[in-house]
């Protein structure tokens, strides 16, 4: 996405070839647990790695109840 644009070819698609996120969840008893895979370009890999475990969180704080 561009803004509101969608780019579907080109050079900033291409980057991201052969990329991927996995996202699932594991149930135990009421506990529920989300496991993210993420596999990315080592160019983009710190921006996943300082903005993954602040989105995770924000979840967190939206799911849990008290």
């Amino acid at each position: 996405m561009d803004g509101d644009k969608e780019i579907t070819a080109g050079p900033q698609v291409e980057q991201w070839a052969g990329g991927h996120e996995n996202y699932r969840f594991e149930e135990t008893g009421e506990i529920t647990r989300v496991i993210v895979e993420v596999d990315v370009t080592d160019e983009h890999l710190d921006y996943f790695d300082s903005t993954y475990p602040k989105a995770l969180e924000k979840l967190k704080q939206i799911v849990e109840v008290d």
